[in-house]
Order: C-alpha cells, then sequence, then structure tokens
C-alpha cells in the first residue's frame, strides 16, 4: 500500500502530533525526493503557511516504524547532555529555537535559585534575557555561497544549494551547529576547545560503548586517534579531531540516510564548481590580443595595458623604370 503525505504541511499536523517524531518519515521524504518523485505543491492558505517547505515528499511502504522519542534512540544526544532531552531530529527551525531558549532558560532558572544575593538574581536575569535574545540571529541559509563558513571547522558540512541551513550558537567556548535540509533538522555539531581528543573519547565511550570504527593518527597507533564512528539505530555519531587546523574537536550526530544523502550531493557539487587553476606565472605572462603583456597589478586595478608601440614601416625604393 502506497500512502503519498506532505507531512510538512499545516493540514497534516497538529498539537498533539510535532514532525519531530517522523525522522524516519523525512528519511525516505529525501530519499523519495532524490529519485525524481515529483508532488504538486499545496495551495490556498496552506501554501502560504507551509511555504516551500511544505512541498517534501514521502512514500510510506506498509507500516513504518516511526521514533517516539529521540531519548530511546541509540545514539541519542540526550545521553550525553541531558539538557538536550527535548532536541529530537526531524524537528523544524522554530522548534528547534523553542528547545534551545527553554535549555537556556532553566540554566539560569538553577543558577538564579542557587544564590539568595538579590543583585546577583538581577544580574543573572538580565544574562538570561540577553543570551535568549540572540538565539536564532546566527542563521543562514546556504544558497549559491557558504558566507565566509568555508573556512571554518565545518566547510565540509553543508552544500551551497539552497536546500541547507544552519543556525550557530555559542555557549563559553563551545560552539554549536544545528544543521537542516529543507528546514528539518538533520545532523548537529558540538566543536569544543575544552577537552583533548582523548577525553572526549573516554566520555562518549562511556555513554555508547566502543566505536564502530575507529582511524588513528598513525599505523603504529602510538600518536592517538585521529576519529571514532558510532553507528546504530537512526542516528551516527563521530568524533573528529581538528586539533590541526581549527584547535577544535568536533562531536557530530546524525540521520544516518540524510546525511549520506547529502554527502553525494556536497561531493557532486564540489566536482562541478572545481576548476583547473593557473599558475602565477601563466597569469602574469598571458598575452592579450593585441599584443600587449597584462602587468597582474594592473589587472588587479582594471587598468587595460597599452597597446604594443607601432613600428614605422620603411617603403621599399621603387626600382627606376627602364629607358625603352
Amino acid at each position: 500500500m502506497f500512502v503519498v503525505v506532505c507531512a510538512l504541511c499545516p493540514r497534516n499536523q497538529n498539537e498533539n502530533q510535532q514532525t519531530d517524531k517522523s525522522l524516519a518519515i523525512y528519511v525516505i521524504f529525501r530519499l523519495a525526493y532524490e529519485c525524481g518523485l515529483k508532488h504538486k505543491p499545496c495551495k490556498g492558505k496552506e501554501a502560504k503557511v507551509a511555504g516551500k517547505k511544505a512541498c517534501s515528499v514521502a512514500i510510506v511502504l506498509g507500516v513504518l516504524p516511526v521514533l517516539s522519542a529521540s531519548g530511546q534512540e541509540l545514539l541519542s544526544p540526550s545521553r550525553l547532555d541531558p539538557t538536550l532531552k527535548r532536541l529530537e531530529f526531524g524537528q523544524n527551525v522554530s522548534q528547534v529555537l523553542e528547545v534551545l531558549k527553554n535549555r537556556t532558560m532553566e540554566r539560569y532558572e538553577r543558577l538564579i535559585r542557587d544564590t539568595m544575593d538579590v543583585s546577583r538574581q538581577d544580574q543573572l536575569r538580565r544574562a538570561r534575557d540577553k543570551e535568549i535574545a540572540e538565539i536564532g540571529k546566527d542563521f543562514y541559509t546556504f544558497q549559491g555561497s557558504a558566507q565566509g563558513w568555508d573556512v571554518s571547522v565545518i566547510r565540509d558540512e553543508f552544500a551551497t544549494d539552497g536546500s541547507e541551513s544552519m543556525l550557530h550558537i555559542q555557549e563559553g567556548k563551545n560552539h554549536l551547529y544545528f544543521f537542516f535540509a529543507q528546514g528539518v533538522l538533520y545532523k548537529f555539531i558540538i566543536a569544543t576547545v575544552d577537552q583533548p581528543m582523548s577525553e572526549w573519547l573516554s566520555r562518549l565511550e562511556a555513554q555508547y560503548g566502543e566505536p564502530t570504527k575507529t582511524k588513528y593518527i598513525d599505523d603504529q597507533k602510538d600518536l592517538g586517534v585521529e576519529s571514532a564512528y558510532w553507528e546504530g539505530g537512526l542516528l551516527t555519531l563521530e568524533l573528529l579531531d581538528k586539533t590541526k587546523l581549527f584547535q577544535s574537536v568536533c562531536v557530530k550526530w546524525a540521520s544516518k540516510e540524510v546525511e549520506s544523502a547529502r554527502k553525494r550531493l556536497r561531493e557532486k557539487s564540489a566536482s562541478q564548481d572545481t576548476t583547473p587553476e593557473k599558475s602565477i606565472l601563466e597569469e602574469a605572462t598571458k598575452p592579450t590580443p593585441s599584443g600587449a603583456v597584462v602587468e597582474p597589478l594592473d589587472e588587479m586595478l582594471g587598468i587595460k595595458p597599452l597597446p604594443p608601440p607601432e613600428v614605422p614601416s620603411k617603403k621599399k625604393p621603387k626600382p627606376p623604370k627602364k629607358k625603352p
């Protein structure tokens, strides 16, 4: 039995049933979409409310297992950080923002409750309000441009085809990155400088067990772990050592199927954008159609090269006419 649904349309949502319970549905949405399945967009008021995000399509084959809560997922981020218990893959941007703001509110409530100093309480309330107001301001849609993030620790984590967006939040020395495909959360990354790779590996092993795969820096395994990978349920978990370039260690949770599809898209996009680069010497000595040599500085400043000087032509003397 084939059931075609538009899961992000308001008519298919209600207060008691959120899209954050439908990660498995979303996986099939994207796979069906990439296989070329077409779907007629919503019309009328629903189209105005849902916009482009309302037209992701899925085919549900038979009975589809759906996560009732991310806490039941083997590799849930909440197993490492209980304050993320309400964060679920499959949530939309608004739901993620609500989770993060409530999380900040609860953190400050504990701090306020633990002090009897009235002035300190007021100071904490002002800090809380300021921090909550900042949540959501660092939001980017990668529409044809990386917007500067291509030289950051997440430079390999997104495509610039316009279907992907990212929410960035800084908490102390930690940076949190939430990635959305078609407006739906599918990947979450923590980049931190607080702990070395070995300590992170111990923390993750304590919560998630031994990694499925481990890559070492050297063949003798003397220099430590370069990356570790866990796989279980609908999610994957990766620990990545980025200290050489960015002085950071990254922990990445992602929907296995969606991240795999997005990775193929990123690789395809990168291969199409790659153009052969000419050497500086080749650029500096390239001739113009007029025969002039272009100076690199002139070209940078937009100065047109002067044409080569004209060489006066020498007229050959006419041979004397022979007398008849």
